[in-house]
């Protein structure tokens, strides 16, 4: 967060100068996006203190859902080709396949993946 108060409260003709040099000529748009954003957070204190209250139900549920979102993977078995693994994440885009057997496939997989994790989501 250092890097990107520094670069928020960097003057206009330092940001210039430092996107200018040889160095991080290739990383200029990278760095304007971080300036461009910096100016929408708060401090590096302020964003330690809105994390630490942030503990509610809501919040934890989300971080409990994206934990397990995205170590689950499952088995894409679609008849007559050989099984191949993917993360649940996958599922939204294989549910678009022109091939309905592998939307089948992945809406059968990604069930079954969630119904291994059924008593901590259900939780």
């Amino acid at each position: 967060m250092l890097v990107r108060e520094a670069l928020r409260d960097a003057d206009d003709d330092l940001f210039a100068h430092l996107c200018a040099d040889a160095r991080l000529r290739s990383a200029a748009f990278f760095l304007a996006r971080v300036r461009e954003r910096a100016h929408w957070s708060m401090s590096a204190r302020e964003e330690s203190l809105a994390a630490d209250l942030d503990a509610n139900g809501l919040s934890a549920w989300g971080r409990l859902y994206n934990r397990l979102s995205g170590k689950l993977e499952f088995a894409l078995e679609v008849p007559g080709r050989p099984a191949r693994r993917f993360p649940v994440a996958m599922t939204r885009t294989l549910l678009e396949d022109p091939d309905p057997a592998v939307r089948r496939a992945a809406f059968m997989g990604a069930n079954a993946a969630w119904a291994r994790s059924a008593d901590t989501t259900a939780a």
